[in-house]
C-alpha cells in the first residue's frame, strides 16, 4: 500500500512537471506577442507622419513656352508661382509627402540648375526638390464661316494648351530621381448666323478661364505623376 501511494505521487509531480514545462514557453510566447502588438499600436501619428519624405515644389520656368506673350498676361505674371501651387496643394492633398513651406523659398523666373536646386534642398532640410518648366503654354483660334442663299454663318474655337515637366532632385545626392509630365488640352466654342444680313452670335470662349482648366489639370496630371515615381 505504501509503495502504491509512492507511485502514484512520483506520477503526479511527474504530470505536474511537464505540464508546467510545457505551458512556460507559450506563456513567454504570448507575452512577447502582446509586447510586439504593443509597440505597433503604440506607434503615434508623429512617427507616421515623420517616415515620410518632406519635399519643396519651386517655382515652374516658363523659358521654353511657345508663346511667353500668354504667359506673361496670365495671372498678372505670376503663373510660375501659381502653377507651382497647384502642384504642392496637389501633393498635400495626396498625403503622401510632408512638404516645406513654400514661403521660406525664394521665387526666381529664372531657370533653376540642380546645383541650386541642392542648395535649396539644404537650406530648407528637405529630401527632395521638384524643379519643374512649362513646355506649352498657349492659346490657339481657329475660325470659319460660310453661307447661301442669303442665310450665313460663323464659328470659332479657342483652344487652351498647357505641358508642364519636372525633376526631382535628390537633396543629400543631388541626383534626379526621376521626371514626370502633367499636360491638358482644353476646348471653347462660340458661333454666330444671320439672314439676309440680319444676325447674332454667341460666345463662351473665354481665354484666362480656358487656361486656368487646362493649368489645374495639368498640374493635376503631373502630382499623380511624381507620385508615381518618387
Amino acid at each position: 500500500m505504501k509503495s502504491t501511494l509512492m507511485f502514484r505521487g512520483a506520477n503526479l509531480l511527474a504530470s505536474v512537471a511537464l505540464t508546467v514545462g510545457l505551458s512556460l514557453p507559450a506563456v513567454a510566447l504570448t507575452a512577447t506577442s502582446l509586447s510586439a502588438a504593443g509597440a505597433i499600436a503604440s506607434a503615434s501619428p508623429a512617427d507616421k507622419q515623420t517616415e515620410k519624405k518632406r519635399i519643396v515644389v519651386l517655382d515652374f520656368y516658363y523659358g521654353n513656352t511657345s508663346d511667353t506673350g500668354y504667359w506673361s498676361s496670365y495671372r498678372g505674371g505670376a503663373a510660375g508661382t501659381g502653377v507651382s501651387e497647384l502642384v504642392t496643394n496637389a501633393l498635400v492633398e495626396s498625403g503622401k509627402y510632408r512638404i516645406a513651406d513654400r514661403s521660406q523659398v525664394s521665387g526666381s523666373s529664372s531657370e533653376v540648375s540642380v546645383a541650386q536646386a541642392v542648395e535649396i534642398g539644404k537650406l530648407n532640410k528637405v529630401d527632395a526638390v521638384i524643379i519643374g518648366t512649362v513646355t506649352q503654354f498657349n492659346l490657339e483660334t481657329r475660325r470659319s464661316s460660310g453661307g447661301a442663299f442669303g442665310i450665313g454663318g460663323n464659328s470659332e474655337e479657342t483652344i487652351a494648351r498647357v505641358k508642364l515637366s519636372a525633376r526631382i532632385i535628390d537633396t543629400a545626392t543631388g541626383d534626379i530621381l526621376g521626371t514626370a509630365k502633367g499636360e491638358s488640352e482644353v476646348k471653347s466654342r462660340s458661333g454666330g448666323g444671320s439672314v439676309f444680313g440680319v444676325g447674332g452670335s454667341s460666345s463662351n470662349s473665354d481665354g484666362n478661364a480656358l487656361l486656368s482648366k487646362a493649368v489645374e489639370e495639368a498640374a493635376g496630371k503631373l502630382s499623380t505623376d511624381i507620385q508615381a515615381k518618387f
